[in-house]
């Protein structure tokens, strides 16, 4: 018994210390996909549920404003700021719509 929890241990408790789920190399990765519609639809329903997350609380979308317009604001902060995707990629959908879109 002993044996087998030293073995959990070692091999499943680092990976669980990880912080994000995803980081923004891997979401610039799949909102850049262009042969890919799984990868698309990955980065879109990541921006999205980030941005539901936070809506009317740091991001004030406008009514009109798309899901793939906000992707694409998205989009265009992971390229302006590549030093930035070693951060978690829920943080950088949120500063990328947070700045855009800031709540009055």
């Amino acid at each position: 018994m002993k044996k087998s929890l030293l073995i959990f241990s070692l091999f499943f408790i680092p990976s669980l210390s990880q912080a994000e789920f995803k980081g923004g190399n891997e979401l610039k990765s799949s909102c850049n996909a262009t042969s890919s519609n799984v990868e698309q639809a990955i980065c879109l329903g990541y921006v999205m549920a980030v941005a539901d997350i936070y809506i009317n609380k740091q991001i004030c979308l406008p009514k009109n404003v798309t899901a793939g317009q906000a992707k694409d604001v998205v989009l265009k902060y992971l390229n302006s700021y590549p030093e930035r995707l070693h951060f978690s990629a829920d943080s950088l959908v949120l500063d990328s719509l947070k700045n855009t879109f800031p709540c009055r």
